[in-house]
Parts: structure tokens; sequence; C-alpha cells
């Protein structure tokens, strides 16, 4: 909707995170990391389109949140989506282990900007030719307990879409957008 594109209120639990990383700016206590053991063939170009039509799916995966009239808003913008890759096959197995560890620990411990966004970043580490990590890191504004199944059933969803050759475009109906359930708490 326009006003989401224009600012829309942010539910009552995002203003408190909103708030509290005004307090704790550049700190990583928000962040929602999340670490998958893929293992079998893996179609890395169907991956990248599967993470596409997952952000293009859901608003909050494109929201950034700034102050518009003295209050937080919540906005919609465009962010390239964008699949980090580390490739940890050459090394033996306890030094793949600590590469692997360390890789996960920085990915997830990066600040997330909620004024520019994108509130997201995805890496792909190869540990093999059929095992890989994905690890998926989100800010708690943009993910929650619920919504973290939800993304993930709409990823492996749009995933399948693409390794079957569907059109990126269709792979994931949209979601509802935070601005109509921000209307619904409020009313």
């Amino acid at each position: 909707p326009a006003a989401y594109t224009n600012g829309a209120p942010l539910l009552h639990a995002q203003e408190r995170l909103w708030f509290v990383e005004q307090l704790q700016a550049a700190r990583t206590g928000a962040n929602v990391p999340l670490a998958l053991r893929l293992r079998g063939a893996l179609d890395v170009a169907a991956l990248q389109s599967a993470l596409r039509a997952l952000v293009a799916a859901h608003d909050a995966l494109r929201s950034v949140y700034h102050m518009q009239d003295g209050a937080p808003v919540q906005t919609l913008h465009a962010h390239e989506v964008r699949l980090e890759g580390l490739s940890l096959a050459t090394l033996d197995s306890t030094a793949a282990a600590r590469a692997l560890g360390a890789a996960l620990e920085r990915h997830a411990g990066a600040p997330l900007d909620v004024a520019t966004g994108p509130l997201w970043r995805f890496a792909l580490i190869e540990l093999s030719r059929a095992e890989h990590v994905l690890a998926l890191t989100f800010h708690h504004l943009v993910c929650d307990g619920w919504s973290v199944g939800l993304m993930l059933r709409d990823l492996a969803l749009a995933y399948g879409a693409a390794a079957g050759g569907e059109p990126g475009a269709g792979l994931l109906p949209p979601r509802p957008s935070l601005h109509g359930i921000a209307a619904l708490e409020r009313s």
C-alpha cells in the first residue's frame, strides 16, 4: 500500500525494539542468526533466485526504520539480494570446522543498520561439493520465532520452484504487509 511506502507506524513490539536499537547502535543483540546444513547437490542459481523471491514476498524484509514527523516509521526500500560465498572445501576437517565457526560468528555478529538496511544477510559456505551451510542473519525487527518458520518454508518452496525451472517472478505469493497488521493491532 502507498501508506506503507510513505511510512507506516510500527507495531508496539517493533517500537520497543527500535527504541532499544537507538540506544545500542551498532550492537548485534537484535540479530537472529540461522545456519542450515544442506546436504546433496545444490543449485546455487536456484538458491539465489529463491532468496530474491523470499525478499520480494515479505514486505518486512524490504523494510527500513526511521523517524518521520517525530515518530518511528517503517518504509519499503529495495535492496539488492546478494548471497556471499565462501569455500572451505580444500581445508582438512579440523581446519574447516574452525573456519566454519569463525565465519558463522562473523556473519551473525556484524550489525545490521535499521535506517539503511537491508535487515538481513545471506551467505553460502561450501564444505564440499555435496555439503554446504547456508547462513541467514535477520534483524529481530523483521524476524521472530513465528516468522522464521514461515520464511524457511517459503525459501524451500521458492528453491524447489526455481530448481524445477519455474520463472522467478511468481515463485511466492506476496505476504501481508506489516502496515495492514499494524492497522489491525491499533484498532
